[in-house]
């Protein structure tokens, strides 16, 4: 068959070259002109903070590991924008192409060329992976560090079942990648704890058999994830204190079996989404599972399915306690998944070429959402301060990181008394925040006496619930405007 269309492994080549050219330049399309987002505002903070803090003592206070936010910190001081620490997810994206053409040449047997190039474009123009590419945040980071983690491991564990000794004497250059890849992933997101917990759990259990080279695998198995257990030691403290709920907060209520799948029978009709955009793409789904059933007697292929679906189910479990989930997070198995659709491409014989047109065009029909996301609304209430606020104006938020994309954009913060209504601090990483936390019943005490009150809510929180219309019955509000994200009013009982 690939003699028959004629796609070898030169041409798999150049297909993969075209792909990683196609996919560069769709994340680079317009990623300066993006409107920041909350996370990504926060991002910057981090960026500008002295490097004892992101790797000392006070990072306990920070959301995630340090590695992204120090790669961040060198764009800042180099003199780079906000924007432009974009260019670390685009390159990490960028990268997970020639990635995905490595993995599913290893996975899918007789048909690798054919499955290597079919892999490799459709990940160049995953819409999901597109935007986790122009999102200053460590998951296209993350995503290329587990590509290669399962890569490096997929080898050393083929060179250890090798019966030439001189292919054997490779596999400590394997294991050091994958001892590298896991220590970057888990100094990159909190959730790689989980991921490799998965990817490992794989492993082994496709490593049950093979006498003598089995126990010389399992030895250095052992090593690699001791080497690994032992530079991330320095973080588990930090991990542990982070995975405690803050004082105040519910954990989240225990799911049963049957409501739990229950939730992850919706998590596949009704996908986490983000920025309008899935975690997968349901119409992805049948060469997904062509590609697993076409490529099911590769032991490789079965430890890439194990590991997809153990790692989704143990982010599920993990979120039966901690608030874990949504499409950012998935983002890695989500590509993964797609990764293996390029191999149901592949390995669909005379209808490979048709199935592949059609997933490209199902993908490239999303791509517009993933390269213009909807702006979350800062540049414009940054504006509306500007033109409409006075000084001594009373400015009440629901979080004290609001401050910080609005800060990118000029709104004359040092002219207005900021307060925040909360019942607890969620954000005690934001260590420059000064201002009161104030119950949210007193607000409108506040407004009535105050006169001029602005209101400003992102997202959606317990604490913002019938606050604007308890105002509204002793004020006049002239100012109601919500945009994709942000709610904001102006309560004004002098206003004709």
């Amino acid at each position: 068959m690939i003699a028959r269309v004629g796609w070898g492994l030169s041409s798999s080549r150049a297909i993969v070259l075209v792909a990683f050219v196609l996919g560069l330049l769709l994340r680079c399309f317009g990623v300066d002109a993006h409107e920041l987002q909350y996370d990504e505002a926060a991002t910057r903070y981090f960026s500008t903070l002295p490097w004892p803090d992101l790797w000392g003592a006070p990072a306990l206070l920070e959301p995630n590991p340090p590695l992204f936010y120090s790669l961040a910190w060198l764009i800042t001081h180099a003199g780079g924008s906000p924007e432009q620490i974009r260019y670390i997810s685009v390159i990490a994206g960028s990268l997970c192409v020639p990635m995905a053409w490595l993995i599913a040449g290893r996975t899918a047997g007789a048909a690798r060329d054919l499955a290597g190039a079919s892999a490799a474009l459709l990940v160049a123009t995953s819409p999901q992976n597109i935007a986790m590419s122009q999102y200053a945040r460590a998951y296209a980071l993350l995503i290329l560090c587990v590509m290669c983690a399962f890569f490096c491991i997929l080898q050393a564990r083929r060179l250890a079942f090798a019966p030439m000794p001189t292919e054997r004497a490779w596999s400590p250059w394997w294991w050091s990648g994958y001892v590298v890849a896991a220590v970057a992933a888990l100094y990159t997101h909190h959730t790689a704890v989980l991921i490799l917990a998965a990817l490992n759990m794989a492993i082994l259990l496709g490593s049950v058999r093979g006498g003598f080279a089995r126990w010389n695998f399992l030895r250095d198995f052992l090593v690699a994830n001791s080497l690994v257990a032992a530079f991330y030691a320095p973080w588990l403290p930090v991990l542990i204190t982070q995975s405690i709920p803050p004082e105040g907060v519910a954990p989240p209520r225990f799911i049963h079996a049957a409501g739990l799948l229950e939730r992850l029978s919706g998590a596949i009709s009704d996908p986490f989404a983000f920025n309008k955009l899935p975690w997968i793409d349901v119409w992805l789904l049948p060469p997904v599972l062509l590609g697993a059933w076409r490529s099911r007697s590769s032991s490789d292929m079965v430890a890439l399915a194990a590991f997809v679906l153990g790692g989704v189910g143990l982010m599920f479990l993990a979120s039966q306690f901690h608030p874990l989930l949504d499409g950012k997070t998935l983002a890695w198995a989500g590509l993964l998944a797609v990764l293996v659709a390029g191999i149901g491409c592949g390995t669909a014989g005379r209808f490979c070429l048709p199935l592949l047109i059609a997933a490209i065009f199902l993908e490239l029909r999303s791509v517009p959402t993933a390269v213009e996301p909807t702006p979350e609304g800062w540049r414009e209430v940054a504006q509306i301060f500007r033109d409409m606020a006075r000084p001594g104006d009373a400015v009440y938020i629901n979080y004290a990181g609001a401050v910080l994309p609005l800060r990118q954009y000029g709104w004359p913060e040092a002219q207005l008394d900021i307060k925040v209504y909360a019942t607890s601090d969620k954000e005690p990483w934001f260590r420059g925040r000064l201002w009161p936390i104030v119950d949210p019943t007193e607000i409108a005490d506040d407004a009535v006496r105050l006169g001029r009150v602005w209101l400003v809510a992102y997202g959606e929180t317990r604490q913002s619930d019938g606050i604007d219309n308890e105002i509204g019955a002793n004020s006049v509000r002239v100012l109601h405007r919500r945009t994709a994200k942000l709610d904001v009013s102006l309560f004004d009982r002098h206003s004709p």
